[in-house]
C-alpha cells in the first residue's frame, strides 16, 4: 500500500498518526538535558522548548 493512501487515526490530541505506527515517548528531563531548554529547527524556523520554574513547558518561536 502507498504511504500516501494509508489511513490514518488521531491521537486524543487530534495529531494524525499512521495505522499501526509505534508512538514514541520520551521524558522532558531526558530531551532537555540538565539545561531545561532545547532548541528545535525545523522548516528553516528555530523554535525554542524550555522547562519554566513552575515545572510547566513552554515552546516559543
Amino acid at each position: 500500500m502507498n504511504e500516501e493512501n494509508e489511513e490514518m487515526d488521531h491521537t486524543d490530541l487530534g495529531a494524525p498518526v499512521r495505522n499501526g505506527a509505534e508512538q514514541r515517548t520520551v521524558r522532558a528531563r531526558d530531551l532537555l538535558g540538565p539545561e531545561r531548554i532545547l532548541r528545535i529547527e525545523h522548516e528553516g524556523q528555530v523554535y525554542t522548548l524550555r522547562i519554566t520554574r513552575n515545572e510547566r513547558l513552554i515552546l516559543t518561536k
